[in-house]
């Protein structure tokens, strides 16, 4: 083959075969230029990333319903939160009506958690009076992502109350989204709570569902009954729509 190029036709084939040669000894890639090729992960805050463990991944559909409830409470003791954590979260609390209500216990579970580092629960449950409340923990449950840039992890603060009239005991699920290594905002996501006074009691449920597209559909139900005849149901619907910006109000 090679003895039938002519002169002439060399001037073809030399440019043909210097880009040959030339793609197949092109450099290696510099290490700033491999790194851009490499999908970037979703960064965390510190205090968090090393605890990601706690946080499992899960479906970015998903129901948090009375089998999540169920569910969730048999992981109990192993994904306890600290303080630190807890507080990370909570000073992110969204400031609307549906989720400021939440403060109140968690501004409990702050004081619960120093007494306990100060060795000082005892004391504390010892001024006890009724309607206080008594015991409060919170637990690491799971993680969603979406896409490299935002995630959204799920914990709960399980409470009860002196064991007196009035009580009350029941769990707060929250997510709180984090993106760019930090935590940017905090909502209820579900709650489950059984309160009552003699005659009157009352049982709450708020179920949500999180799509793949990050809406958060929400259903909150409330039954008050005096002596088991029911006095007053309530029942609301929300949803909220997950952003590098926070949670978002939407019809």
């Amino acid at each position: 083959m090679f003895k039938s190029i002519t002169k002439n036709s060399l001037f073809v084939y030399l440019p043909l075969l210097s880009l040959i040669f030339s793609c197949s000894s092109k450099p290696e890639k510099t290490d700033d230029e491999a790194k851009k090729d490499v999908v970037k992960s979703i960064a965390f805050p510190a205090e968090l990333e090393k605890n990601l463990e706690k946080y499992p991944l899960i479906s970015k559909e998903y129901n948090f319903n009375e089998k999540f409830f169920a569910d969730s409470a048999k992981n109990n003791k192993v994904n306890v939160l600290s303080l630190e954590e807890v507080k990370l979260f909570a000073d992110k609390l969204k400031k609307d009506e549906i989720n400021e209500p939440n403060l109140y216990m968690l501004n409990d579970y702050f004081k619960i958690e120093k007494a306990k580092i100060n060795h000082k629960y005892q004391a504390y449950v010892d001024k006890l009076d009724i309607g206080m409340t008594k015991e409060s923990i919170c637990y690491a449950l799971n993680r969603i992502e979406f896409g490299d840039s935002v995630a959204v992890l799920v914990w709960k603060d399980e409470y009860s109350s002196y064991e007196a009239c009035p009580f009350f005991a029941g769990t707060d699920f929250f997510a709180t989204i984090i993106t760019e290594g930090k935590v940017v905002e905090t909502i209820q996501l579900a709650m489950t709570e059984n309160a009552g006074d003699a005659p009157m009691g009352s049982t709450t449920i708020k179920t949500s569902k999180i799509n793949s597209r990050g809406l958060v559909s929400s259903v909150y139900d409330c039954l008050v009954d005096e002596d088991g005849v029911e006095v007053e149901h309530i029942t609301e619907k929300y949803n909220y729509q997950i952003s590098k910006k926070g949670f978002t109000k939407v019809k």
